[in-house]
């Protein structure tokens, strides 16, 4: 299960989040890999983006007028935690 919390998400933003974590999961890319992904600013750097299957906004807080939403996904070839 991937969570997702934030006070906005660009669009596909965490679909490209999930890929590259699959990515990691299947052993593609190592873990200290992210680090170097997030740092470049480069959406190249990253993986491919996850398909929509499986992601579901689960639930929306309303915190001092700004949405954080919560965004879990389950994979039918691994499961991240």
């Amino acid at each position: 299960m991937i969570k997702a919390i934030g006070s906005g998400f660009l669009y596909q933003m965490v679909r490209i989040i999930v890929g590259t974590l699959l990515d990691v999961g299947i052993g593609k890319i190592a873990p200290a890999d992210i680090v170097k992904i997030m740092e470049a600013r480069d959406r190249a750097a990253a993986s491919k983006t996850a398909p929509p299957q499986g992601l579901t906004m689960w639930k929306a807080y309303l915190i001092e007028r700004t949405a954080a939403f919560l965004i879990l996904t389950r994979s039918r070839c691994c499961y991240i935690i």
